[in-house]
């Protein structure tokens, strides 16, 4: 059965130097003052905004190779496939901070106070990764937890249409587009992958590797190694 959780956002609030650093900020000492208000500025309206909720529910292997699969059109070769059968337990989740602070960063934008709007905007996203870090911690136990995203590590983002019929996230106000597109836009959903922490650990030379920019999965196999 699916568990709704609702989050205190002070235990999910990014920090305003993890939201400069978000942002390429190497050195935030040398960050304009008129900058810092903006910044000062734009957490308090995200904590004011911020509505922190997720979804979570334990999943079968079986149940989720058939969500995995979704439409078929995943990578050939992916991490994900290997990983699961390894993997102790599955669960799904979905998780969001609402749509009031997606109308704040809009708001922001319209009016050309880009600072604040682009403050908020990282913050958000910072805050949205934060509460899966607080799942991934809720059903560790003894094992290593790490959540996995339809659109990365070759899942198809079109593996969106059969989570949400699994988990239902609609019970959070969380809503899913033909275009496997979420609203709430500061929403996150996959699967939290619990099991020893070696399963984790892959070469990432795969063909769909060449186009990700991002490497969090590099952070995060640093991560594990350094624990």
């Amino acid at each position: 059965m699916a568990e709704i959780i609702n989050l205190l956002i002070d235990d999910v609030l990014p920090s305003k130097e993890d939201v400069q650093k978000f942002q390429g900020v190497k050195n935030i000492n040398d960050t304009p003052s008129i900058l810092i208000d903006s910044l000062e500025l734009s957490m308090t309206l995200l904590k004011e905004k911020s509505k922190p909720i997720a979804i979570i529910e334990e999943c079968s292997k079986a149940d989720f190779k058939d969500i995995y699969l979704g439409e078929g059109q995943n990578a050939a070769e992916s991490p994900l496939s290997h990983i699961i059968k390894k993997a102790e337990k599955l669960h799904l989740f979905a998780v969001t901070i609402g749509g009031e602070i997606t109308k704040e960063i809009n708001k922001h934008f319209d009016q050309n106070e880009f600072p604040i709007g682009s403050f908020i905007d990282s913050g958000a996203s910072l805050t949205a990764d934060n509460i899966v870090a607080v799942l991934e911690s809720r059903v560790a136990n003894q094992s290593t937890t790490l959540a996995y995203s339809p659109g990365y590590c070759g899942w198809h983002v079109s593996g969106q249409k059969k989570l949400f019929q699994f988990l239902r996230p609609d019970k959070i106000g969380i809503t899913l587009n033909d275009s496997c597109l979420m609203t709430p836009l500061k929403s996150v959903s996959g699967v939290l992958v619990s099991g020893p922490s070696d399963i984790h650990i892959f070469d990432n030379n795969y063909s769909f590797c060449e186009e990700c920019t991002t490497y969090s999965c590099i952070i995060r196999m640093k991560s594990i190694t350094k624990a």
